[in-house]
């Protein structure tokens, strides 16, 4: 796996300290995970292209999928290449968790303090 592959979910991923709402945070993330997808998607496409010519020979083609545990360690890489995010993360996802999304005619601002249970 090499960075041009994966490039654009890293800079995706490295803008996430910019994003100042959970809301904003979050969809950052989602932003970065649809990116590794489609990475990998264009470059399993590439691949099945190239192994068109071979198939004509009677090799069989793999059907590739990205499943979730496939996609836990490139989120991994894709963190540790995002030389920004990965000093923030605990803090971001500390923020986010501290703040519970809810609907925007019922809160002005779109998000409302969790309240401790104690």
């Amino acid at each position: 796996m090499s960075e041009q592959l994966l490039g654009e979910a890293i800079g995706k991923l490295s803008v996430l300290d910019q994003h100042k709402t959970p809301l904003d945070k979050c969809q950052c993330v989602q932003d970065t995970l649809s990116a590794i997808a489609m990475s990998i998607s264009m470059h399993n496409d590439k691949r099945s292209s190239s192994a068109a010519s071979s198939a004509a020979s009677g090799t069989k083609k793999a059907d590739a999928s990205l499943t979730t545990d496939d996609m836990i360690p490139l989120l991994a890489f894709v963190l540790i290449r995002a030389k920004d995010a990965h000093s923030s993360l605990r803090t971001n996802l500390l923020y986010t968790k501290e703040f519970l999304l809810t609907d925007q005619t019922s809160s002005p601002l779109g998000c409302v303090k969790k309240k401790n249970k104690r």
